[in-house]
């Protein structure tokens, strides 16, 4: 399990297992009170990871600085 936090998009990732594609993956996308939260599953129907939008509002401060930020690198790889 990786959990990361992305402050420019206020975005927190819990990915809980390794895929070598992430083509396939379907989303299921849930708003939940000051945010929303989005469940990757892969073709199998396993959750793959969960990302947090708004994740200053939904998670404790003490949490998010304690998480390992990611860098423009990791940015760019995601949205390829």
């Amino acid at each position: 399990m990786r959990i990361t936090y992305d402050k420019m998009a206020d975005a927190a990732y819990i990915q809980l297992m390794e895929v070598d594609n992430r083509r396939g993956i379907v989303e299921y996308s849930e708003r939940t009170k000051g945010g929303e939260i989005i469940v990757h599953f892969t073709k199998e129907g396993k959750i793959f990871g969960i990302e947090i939008l708004d994740a200053s509002e939904l998670l404790p401060q003490e949490f998010l600085k304690h998480t390992p930020l990611i860098d423009k690198e990791e940015r760019i790889q995601a949205t390829a």
